[in-house]
């Protein structure tokens, strides 16, 4: 009404009806006109719309970045998603090992790091919580050592004569030269290094001509073999024994750290390492 004159006039408007309306629909939160109702249905519709996709979208970022950061690591665990700080706590061992991490530093993975600041396991079987892990990485890093075709290194099996020989020796940048220099090692994988060995009078064998290749290495026999070797300067201590002498050496320069002390205990591979590792580097 009212329009034709240029203007819109409306009796509800001036009866105040509108206005009673407009109060009672804000106060009671109920649209009571047809446009009230209308925006109002229009808004329900978007929020149901909408919030679902909000909701999934801000629900699934933790789960791609625990995803992202073990991407190609089969067997690590990131069940626990990511920490507060974007971080990726993982609970299980490397690549499907049964062994599980200490703490958290050594399975903490960031998501936007490069694969190689990672913490890895030097070999399947040698993880960052093994003991000898830093002797056995340096020497794997410094192509002294390189493990079985299975990737693994067994650092807890014992070593014999013939592959402790082999590793000291190789130790020195050296491949050896020579064979049939004991009347049991002809051309053997091993020989060039115990010939060696002998020529500069690192071993000497047994007093039968043998050198015995396959028995394994006790630690009074490893520590005079790693020691000339590596030409440490030896001990002014001597004693009865003929290894008395390395012994002490290797006492007082504490090469012995978390090695078993015992003369004739058999040196494991892991103990190996950490010997070359503790004279190399003087520690």
């Amino acid at each position: 009404m009212g329009r034709k004159f240029g203007f819109s006039f409306s009796w509800k408007r001036a009866v105040g009806i509108s206005g009673l309306k407009n109060k009672i629909s804000k106060s009671t939160g109920v649209p009571l006109t047809s446009q009230g109702r209308q925006r109002k249905v229009g808004s329900a519709v978007g929020c149901a719309v909408f919030l679902p996709i909000l909701f999934c979208i801000v629900c699934s970022i933790p789960i791609a970045v625990a995803a992202g950061a073990c991407s190609g690591h089969e067997g690590v665990n990131c069940a626990a998603g990511a920490d507060s700080d974007g971080s990726v706590i993982c609970t299980d061992g490397w690549k499907g090992s049964s062994v599980q991490f200490s703490n958290v530093d050594e399975c903490k993975l960031s998501p936007s790091a490069p694969e190689s600041t990672m913490v890895q396991a030097v070999f399947t079987d040698v993880l960052p919580s093994n003991s000898f892990y830093p002797a056995i990485k340096y020497l794997k890093d410094n192509k002294i050592i390189a493990g079985y075709s299975d990737g693994s290194f067994k650092p807890s099996n014992p070593v014999n004569r013939a592959e402790f020989t082999k590793i000291v020796i190789g130790a020195l940048s050296t491949s050896g030269s020579g064979q049939d220099c004991f009347s049991d090692v002809h051309s053997e994988w091993f020989a060039s290094y115990v010939c060696y060995a002998k020529s500069k009078n690192i071993i000497g064998g047994y007093a039968d001509g043998t050198f015995r290749p396959t028995n394994n290495v006790n630690l009074a026999e490893a520590l005079k073999i790693v020691l000339l070797a590596l030409q440490v300067p030896l001990s002014t201590t001597t004693g009865a024994n003929w290894y008395d002498v390395y012994v002490n050496t290797a006492n007082e320069k504490t090469f012995l750290k978390l090695i078993n002390p015992s003369i004739t205990h058999e040196v494991t591979r892991g103990e190996m390492a950490q010997l070359i590792y503790a004279i190399k580097l003087g520690i």
